[in-house]
């Protein structure tokens, strides 16, 4: 018997007797459609004469993006409709420069700090040189090169404000640009053993300044060290 390997999601399947590729009673978890041998042949969808029982759960069929997705429904869009754009780069804020200048110039990423910040010290390291709206589109040199210059900021956080842990955030989900926010916690923050919440507060330009300065002058020591 050649054994499936699911690689989606979906409802409880059987194969009919008969079928070449399995004994009588045997049940799959999941779409067919979603199913792949070690061969690499692909189940089928359910019908009659494709030789698959529904048991139980409801019915799948893969989208065309290759998801799974409930038979019969529609999907109501809920991003915004310039949301392919800016994934390409269409007005992308970061590319645009508008951050302002950095603290930390590393190989592919640049230190910023938060001009509206969720804790004291709350920074930036975004990818240069190109658009990038996904981690998954750098090459494994730059995956390399990107985290390291993450960890260099790190570092140049922990020795300026002494946190007492780092929090490490990728997202993107407004501008999708590769940046990771780095978010130092604090023995007395409001929200220990969870994240913050995601409420940023503006940060004066006299405190900006005290903090860039201090993030300046570790740089330059951990660069020389």
């Amino acid at each position: 018997m050649r054994r499936a390997v699911r690689v989606a999601c979906g409802a409880s399947w059987r194969r009919r007797p008969g079928d070449p590729q399995a004994r009588e009673g045997t049940t799959l978890r999941g779409n067919p459609a979603c199913y792949r041998s070690p061969q690499g042949d692909v189940a089928r969808p359910t019908n009659a004469s494709d030789g698959f029982d529904a048991v139980q759960g409801t019915s799948h069929v893969p989208s065309v993006d290759g998801r799974c997705r409930t038979q019969g429904t529609t999907m109501t869009r809920t991003w915004p409709e310039d949301w392919d754009a800016r994934k390409r780069g269409v007005g992308c804020w970061f590319c645009g420069n508008q951050f302002g200048k950095p603290f930390y110039v590393g190989r592919v990423g640049d230190g910023h700090l938060e001009r509206h910040a969720i804790a004291h010290g709350h920074a930036i390291v975004v990818f240069r040189d190109r658009h990038v709206a996904d981690f998954t589109s750098l090459t494994s040199e730059e995956v390399a090169a990107y985290w390291c210059d993450v960890h260099t900021v790190a570092r140049m956080i922990e020795r300026a404000f002494g946190p007492c842990h780092m929090n490490y955030q990728l997202l993107g989900n407004s501008v999708p640009h590769l940046h990771v926010h780095l978010v130092p916690r604090y023995v007395d923050d409001p929200a220990p053993g969870r994240p913050l919440p995601w409420e940023p507060k503006p940060v004066g330009q006299a405190e900006f300044d005290t903090q860039f300065q201090l993030l300046t002058e570790v740089a330059r020591t951990i660069q020389s060290a």
